[in-house]
């Protein structure tokens, strides 16, 4: 997995079954790795400013970094590569347009990952589950969010509504009400439809961005800068009245929407750094990213009983002290305590939504996404 925060390579490595109607997941291995020195500033370079020599680059490059990543992790936790089955790999996000727009006389949404999995596949003799989101696409769905099918299966209580966060590059949410569990071959009792899921907006996108410009760092280490300083509200209102935040699920966004060019905008909007100073900036956005997440859940989902963070924002101490002042009525854990790491999640979610796909059941929630049909996800690569 790789994400809109470009902080590196997360490898899980998993034995998935199922049990008795339920599946399984266990997991064996998992390591953040980083890219070389100066890759992810190159990739956001190009994000902002693509060329196709650039982009076809990426597209052989990453699956290299992938095949090496893959190899180290397996090596130090004395995995054989012959042991592994399948790779799920999500590939890097460079455009994400879900919102179909008509060229030509073609009405299409779109999206793309960089990362070829015939790459991977060949290097590591092992099959590739890649290209997710496509298909939801296809289908008229925002291709996004697509982990609420894993957050489904593994989170879902008898007694509690759950709300699955994810705070990475944006931040997105599952809505589980209680007793969602139930017979998968014949649907019967609640629903997959209940499930509501979606990126609520920006989560440590705008905050990295304004860390690296102001400080030359790649984050807020526990969110230290955010919490000796003071919000300003007029940015924070510029922010908090944002389309985007304020627009109904389904929908889904990135880099293309929440970006240094946002962040410039609302900038000017509420004065300009003659009237903000860096600090104040920063503790602004992290509590933007706060806010943004309590609003979504309490419009169009419902506070749950228990909150589940997982992602780099889950290490943020501000963000986490800012969501239990939002959202008193929520038991704020962390996924670890079910056994799934917080940094871990996605990898191991995406490695899940692979077996899924080896087994020919679908991966995404049409409740979730807005398309007009469940689908088998991803492209096989051998």
């Amino acid at each position: 997995m790789t994400g809109t925060s470009l902080d590196g390579i997360d490898v899980a490595i998993c034995d998935i079954s199922n049990s008795e109607g339920r599946p399984k997941c266990e997991l064996l291995a998992f390591d953040m790795l980083d890219y070389p020195a100066g890759f992810a500033d190159y990739v956001r370079s190009v994000i902002c400013t693509p060329n196709w020599e650039d982009i076809s680059f990426l597209h052989f490059a990453l699956p290299k970094l992938y095949a090496e990543a893959i190899r180290k992790v397996a090596d130090e936790n004395k995995i054989e590569l012959s042991k592994i089955e399948l790779i799920g790999m999500h590939g890097q996000t460079i455009w994400h347009s879900p919102v179909p727009k008509t060229r030509y006389g073609v009405t299409t949404g779109s999206t793309m990952q960089l990362g070829d999995g015939s790459v991977l596949a060949k290097l590591l003799g092992i099959p590739v589950v890649s290209d997710f989101r496509s298909g939801d696409v296809a289908l008229g769905g925002q291709g996004a969010p697509l982990v609420p099918r894993f957050d489904d299966d593994f989170f879902s209580d008898d007694l509690h509504d759950v709300v699955c966060l994810n705070i990475g590059g944006m931040a997105n949410i599952t809505y589980i009400p209680a007793g969602k569990f139930r017979d998968k071959k014949t649907d019967t009792g609640n629903c997959r439809a209940a499930v509501i899921a979606f990126d609520t907006g920006p989560g440590n996108i705008l905050i990295n961005t304004a860390i690296k410009k102001y400080f030359g760092k790649e984050y807020d280490e526990d969110g230290a800068i955010a919490t000796s300083a003071f919000v300003n509200n007029n940015l924070l209102n510029a922010l908090m009245q944002d389309t985007y935040v304020n627009a109904a699920p389904p929908k889904s966004t990135g880099r293309e929407y929440f970006n240094e060019v946002f962040l410039t905008e609302k900038l000017n909007m509420a004065g300009g750094l003659e009237v903000l100073n860096p600090c104040d900036i920063i503790a602004t956005l992290t509590r933007f990213t706060a806010e943004s997440i309590a609003f979504n859940i309490r419009k169009f989902a419902k506070v749950p009983g228990v909150l589940y963070v997982s992602g780099g924002g889950a290490r943020n101490k501000t963000i986490l002290q800012m969501l239990h002042e939002l959202l008193p009525e929520a038991e704020i854990k962390l996924p670890d305590e079910l056994g799934i790491p917080s940094d871990a999640k996605e990898a191991i979610a995406f490695a899940y939504l692979a077996w899924l796909t080896k087994n020919h059941i679908s991966g995404n929630l049409p409740s979730v996404t807005g398309a007009s049909a469940d689908t088998v996800l991803g492209s096989i690569s051998e």
